[in-house]
Order: structure tokens, then C-alpha cells, then sequence
């Protein structure tokens, strides 16, 4: 129609060139005025649908983000029910409890390292060293002893020292009976003088305020539910020591009721976002559960701790020390932004491992008067931890 028109207009300039009427000068100008509005509402009728045409796209590539993010929320969801890309599903945590004993015993002897007489095994969280007060029929490492003993080549080894039940790390054994008891004499002597050097990996549920410090509480132990759990005495009296507190419990004979406990700590890199942080600590001596009390005493516990965490509660957000005789213990609470980096879901949450390991020990003089440093690495689920929660020091990496 434009084209037409264009061609109509031409035709009669060159009419009103010529010196033709006024009349038709007239309807050359009429014309003129028509192509005009025509043209105008051609251009406002193309503006219009571009305008749809935009908005539609528009419309439509919010509907598939949508979708997007719905499909992206359902397969989150399905994760988190499954624990799928969680440290639960891969590596996996070992669970001693549930695992084949055959099992078991090949990966405490594919751990095994020997070095100067000495053998170190990394022990699997969950394992006891020897039988307490659980059921008779427990999975310990002394009823696997012999088999572990013999797979590795040493069937003479004893066991000298381990971390808890709950901890992961170095499990000491002397390659017989007599190196068992010099290794056993050269750790208390150390211990004595302070030169021992243990040295453990915790991933900590908050950040210290220092970068580097050393904790010095008294820990004590009380019969709390139906467990024999650790509280600081804040002003232990002299008496108290001297008379060992005389709890209403019979204690065992290797726990003092009430013992000066020392922990170095040194933040090894942290994680603001998360509020969580990788710390080495030190120790030079330990009493049960040193490390978990006195790190739930100063509200940064260790992840997995289902003990003694349950001690810190929360206002405004911010952590606050509970009652410890009320305070019973119970899953860790380590909040939506962990869970979720975690991959986990709260009903998963009571499977998380204590993730506190025994990594490093110093024996001095213990070879021809040289220190031996024995060491072992963290679990693999330790490491993946460590990823997930965007921690990844240096000093891990070359170990």
C-alpha cells in the first residue's frame, strides 16, 4: 500500500511540475496527508508488535527460569533426602559397628605405617580401642588384634596408645611386647617434662577470636544422664585436688575426677561466610575428652560432636554457654548454612563423624636420642569436608 501510494504521490508532482490547476495542487496535499497518517500508523502498529514480541520473550524466558530453579530446588531437595554428594555418599564414613570385620581389618592394615620400631595405624572414628560399657558383642580393635597383627607382618605387636572412640587418628603399637613397654615408658616420661607433642586436626562449628592462643581449664567428670562426661571446674579448690572431688560415682582407675588440662590452638585457615574454621591443636598430655570440652567451653566446638555441643545455645544468633548438668548431650545443631553446605539434611545429621583426628606425634629421643615424628593423614571424609566447606590449606595439601 505504501509503495502505491509513493507511486501516486510521483505521479502528481510531476502533474503540479508541469503547471497543472490548483484543484490539483489541492489533492496532491490530501494526498500527501494521507500517505502521512498511513505511514504513522504503520510505524505505531510495528512499534506495537515489537513491543509484544519483547514482552512475550521476556515473559517466556521468566517462566523458564522458573522452571529452572524449580527443577534445580527438586533435584537439591532429592539430594539432601538421598545425601547424595555429602560426605555420608561419597567417600562415605566408616561405620566399625556395621562393617564386615574382614572389611575392617584391611583397612586398618592398608592405614598401617612402620617406622622405627614403632607401628601407627589410623583408627576409623567410631572404633573403641578396648571394650567399656557397651554390649559385650562390640566390634573393639583388641578382639581384631591378632589378624591386624599378622596381616601387617609383626604378630608379636601391642597396643600402646590410641585416640577416643570418637576421634580418628594415630593408633600406636610396639612390634612386640618389650618395645610396646619402652614405648610406653618413653611417652609417660615425655609427658612428665612436657615434651611430648601431640598434634590434632579439628574442624571447628565457629571461629576462635584469636588467630593463635592456649586454653588452661580444669576438667572434671560427673555422671551427667547416664554418661561420665567432662565440666570445667572454673575455681577448682586445693582441696578438691587433693581429695580427687569423691564423685557418687565409682570412676575408673585411669580417670582423675579432676585434672589441669592445656591446649594450644592455632587457627589454620577459616571460613568467614560459613563461620567455620580448620584449627590445629597441641597438647602435651590428655584427659578424656580434653579437646571436645575445652573447644564447647569457648562455643566453637568440633563439627560432629554430638556430646558436648549441646552445652551452646543461641541468642540473637549469637552463641551462649548452657548449663552442662542440663544440657544433656544430643545431635549437633550446626545450623541451615553448614547443613546446606554440607549437603545434609537434618535427619542425616546424627551420622556426622567427629571430625577431630590425631595426626602427628613427636617422641624425643626415642631412636639413638633422635626425635621421630610418626604421622598420619586425615580420612578421606575429612578431606571432602574440607572442600565442601572451602577450607583448604596449604600445610594439608603437601601432607
Amino acid at each position: 500500500m505504501n509503495k502505491s501510494m509513493f507511486v501516486l504521490l510521483r505521479k502528481f508532482s510531476l502533474v503540479f511540475n508541469k503547471g497543472y490547476s490548483n484543484q490539483t495542487y489541492g489533492n496532491l496535499v490530501q494526498l500527501q496527508s494521507i500517505w502521512a497518517t498511513s505511514h504513522f500508523q504503520s510505524c505505531q502498529c510495528l512499534c506495537t508488535n515489537v513491543h509484544a514480541a519483547a514482552a512475550q520473550k521476556s515473559i517466556r524466558q521468566e517462566e523458564d527460569s522458573a522452571k529452572l530453579k524449580k527443577k534445580a530446588k527438586r533435584a537439591r531437595k532429592k539430594q539432601l533426602l538421598d545425601g547424595l554428594g555429602s560426605i555420608l555418599k561419597d567417600p562415605g564414613v566408616p561405620v566399625p559397628q556395621k562393617m564386615q570385620q574382614s572389611d575392617l581389618i584391611d583397612c586398618l592394615v592398608k592405614s598401617a605405617v612402620v617406622q622405627d620400631n614403632i607401628i601407627a595405624i589410623s583408627k576409623p572414628p567410631g572404633l573403641p580401642i578396648s571394650g567399656g560399657q557397651k554390649s559385650d558383642d562390640e566390634v573393639t580393635f583388641v578382639s581384631m588384634l591378632p589378624e591386624v597383627a599378622e596381616a601387617i607382618g609383626h604378630p608379636s605387636a601391642e597396643i600402646v596408645t590410641g585416640p577416643e572412640r570418637e576421634a580418628s587418628g594415630l593408633l600406636l603399637l610396639g612390634h612386640n611386647k618389650a618395645c610396646a613397654g619402652e614405648l610406653s615408658k618413653a611417652l609417660s616420661a615425655a609427658k612428665k617434662s612436657k615434651s611430648l607433642c601431640r598434634r590434632y586436626w579439628a574442624i571447628t562449628v565457629g571461629i576462635p577470636s584469636q588467630e593463635q592462643g592456649f586454653i588452661s581449664e580444669t576438667i572434671g567428670f560427673e555422671k551427667i544422664g547416664d554418661q561420665v562426661l567432662g565440666v570445667v571446674r572454673h575455681d577448682p579448690s586445693k582441696a578438691s585436688f587433693k581429695r580427687k572431688h569423691v564423685p557418687s560415682w565409682k570412676p575408673s582407675k585411669h580417670m582423675e575426677v579432676n585434672k589441669k588440662a592445656e591446649t594450644h590452638y592455632n587457627v589454620v585457615c577459616r571460613n568467614e561466610e560459613l563461620n567455620c574454621a580448620l584449627v590445629e591443636l597441641k597438647i602435651h598430655s590428655a584427659c578424656k575428652h580434653q579437646l571436645q570440652v575445652h573447644l564447647s567451653h569457648r562455643l566453637h566446638p568440633v563439627l560432629g560432636d554430638h556430646i558436648y555441643s549441646s552445652r551452646i545455645g543461641k541468642i540473637l544468633g549469637l552463641p551462649v554457654p548452657l548449663d552442662p548438668y542440663e544440657a544433656l548431650p544430643a545431635t549437633q545443631d550446626i545450623g541451615p548454612q553448614l547443613k546446606q553446605a554440607l549437603l545434609l539434611r537434618r535427619g542425616l545429621i546424627h551420622m556426622l563423624p567427629l571430625h577431630l583426628h590425631w595426626y602427628d606425634v613427636t617422641l624425643p629421643k626415642w631412636n639413638s636420642n633422635k626425635d621421630v615424628c610418626i604421622r598420619v593423614p586425615p580420612p578421606d571424609y575429612f578431606w571432602k569436608t574440607l572442600q565442601l566447606l572451602n577450607l583448604s590449606p596449604p600445610l594439608l595439601q603437601d601432607s
